[in-house]
């Protein structure tokens, strides 16, 4: 079962990719709107945190720097996850929303530096990517489909598929599972707190449905579930 919900998230300087409420939806039926009382309340660093979540940052980083500030202020200050990363070098830049990037290159250290990740990796980027990497090649329907978007497709894949597998490995060496599981692009901005009812439905996966047909397809640029479901995601 997926429930779709919208969660305001936008571009830097941009309306693009951005809702006005939130909104849970069943389907193509407006289920309920959350109201103030179900939004996560903001805890000190020193309160106990019910849920175990992680948070998988994945992709270009691109405007993150500008972006930072929404993600320390409605998720992780509120909700204090373990923050893995899978990037590239090279930070990169939408063809779509054209925002410039925040720098030209990023290090491991700096990633360090400014999100405390448990476990990160920062890979050198080759425009090749855009039609292959490792074994896998943009079909030609989709190139025909999506000439100025498919460019963008196998490294994105790759990257949300090489990020969870960090959380995996830390999950084995805990030897327990997350709870829950964020993941998202960093170079956008949340712009409203996490309703709570998300971390009380363990069995449906949550994600941004802004600007597509959601009975066909689910974000890639957000979403929100069990590590079951991210996993499966």
């Amino acid at each position: 079962m997926f429930l779709a919900v919208k969660i305001a998230i936008s571009y830097p300087n941009s309306l693009y990719f951005r809702s006005d409420s939130i909104t849970a939806r069943f389907g193509n039926k407006s289920a309920y709107p959350f109201d103030e009382s179900e939004i996560v309340n903001v805890p000190s660093r020193s309160t106990t945190i019910v849920f175990k979540i992680a948070l998988c940052l994945s992709g270009q980083m691109r405007t993150f720097l500008t972006c930072l500030p929404s993600l320390e202020k409605y998720l992780i200050t509120p909700l204090q996850p373990d923050i893995f990363i899978h990037t590239w070098a090279q930070v990169g830049q939408s063809v779509r929303d054209k925002s410039g990037p925040d720098k030209d290159l990023i290090t491991l250290d700096e990633l360090s530096s400014y999100y405390d990740p448990i476990k990160a990796v920062v890979e050198e980027y080759s425009t090749d990517f855009t039609e292959k990497l490792f074994n896998v090649e943009v079909p030609e329907l989709l190139k025909e489909a999506e000439p100025l978007s498919y460019k963008g497709a196998i490294p994105m894949y790759y990257k949300i598929a090489m990020c969870n597998s960090l959380k995996q490995e830390h999950e084995a060496e805990m030897e327990s599972k997350y709870d829950y599981v964020i993941r998202l692009r960093p170079d956008l901005q949340i712009n409203e707190p996490i309703p709570r009812r998300i971390f009380d439905e363990p069995n449906v996966l949550w994600y941004g449905d802004q600007h597509f047909n959601d009975e066909k397809k689910v974000s890639d640029k957000f979403a929100i579930g069990t590590s079951e479901a991210i996993d499966t995601y």
